[in-house]
């Protein structure tokens, strides 16, 4: 927050600011985080995540704000290619003794789509803020084209998408509709995303909306990025049986259609039995 303060709007007092720090790091220096935090008091929460979707380690100290590590930008699965390229599209700067990685402007505009796409969307429009501000300062020096095949690449078209389109749709965006008519999805998936992100649902009062932000944006924003049959099966996985890996999950599967089908089977020769007690005696004599 304070990161985007300074670099959008050139004041750190002209953005809200969330209660815990993000750092994105990489997954190799988990260790060297974990020693230095715990060496001024942080301790490590407990992750409920399997090893596979796992993506930020979280740690709190009483009286002093959390702190989260983040070696991907969505739970959404490991993508290396994604987790390079965001890495290579960064430059180290040094001020005042302070060094860090800073994010160039492609980088950056699609990791924001995608922490508004990952957040809850209704109650978190300062993110959107941050997105058009970022486009109106850097919108001469963002190859288009390029941008949209990194989306492509690195799984987050389907984010960006949703993010674009809410801005169009709510009369706020200062890009052209053709970087919209650009984003290639399928249709059924741009149909769901406007059934999950539009203006209706922004400013929809109503309990039930406030509920799924609340408590089931992650899960929004893995159907928004989810592109074949796969995904939607590991998203109920990770809905339903979060403590089974993939193979398991499809393994209980297999067996639960195997009882069903044995079930339909039973039940439906017994049925017939008592249903059609002449129908069935004739068919056996039959036999």
């Amino acid at each position: 927050s304070l990161f985007l303060a300074e670099k959008l709007y050139q004041n750190i007092a002209s953005r809200g600011i969330s209660v815990d720090l993000d750092f994105l790091i990489k997954e190799k220096d988990r260790i060297k985080a974990k020693k230095a935090l715990e060496n001024i008091g942080y301790k490590r929460c407990p992750i409920v995540e399997p090893s596979a979707f796992e993506w930020a380690d979280s740690y709190f100290k009483e009286k002093f704000p959390p702190i989260d590590l983040h070696w991907d930008i969505t739970m959404g699965g490991r993508n290396n290619e994604r987790i390079e390229g965001l890495w290579g599209g960064t430059q180290l700067l040094d001020r005042g003794g302070v060094v860090y990685y800073e994010f160039m402007p492609e980088e950056l505009l699609l990791y924001l789509t995608t922490n508004l796409s990952n957040s809850t969307i209704s109650r978190q429009l300062r993110y959107l803020c941050d997105i058009l501000r970022l486009v109106s300062i850097t919108k001469d020096s963002i190859d288009w084209e390029r941008l949209l095949i990194k989306a492509k690449k690195w799984r987050l078209v389907g984010s960006f998408y949703a993010v674009f389109n809410l801005a169009f749709s709510l009369d706020l965006a200062n890009f052209s509709s053709l970087i919209i008519k650009r984003i290639s999805l399928p249709l059924r998936q741009k149909l769901f995303i406007n059934m999950l992100v539009n203006k209706r649902h922004i400013f929809s009062p109503a309990l039930s909306t406030r509920i799924i932000d609340r408590f089931f944006s992650n899960f929004i924003f893995e159907a928004i990025v989810s592109e074949n049959i796969r995904d939607y099966l590991n998203l109920l996985k990770r809905l339903f049986y979060p403590s089974l890996n993939f193979s398991q999950f499809f393994l209980i599967k297999r067996i639960g259609r195997g009882v069903i089908k044995v079930s339909r089977f039973v039940f439906h020769d017994r049925f017939t039995r008592f249903k059609a007690p002449n129908k069935y005696c004739k068919d056996r004599d039959l036999e």
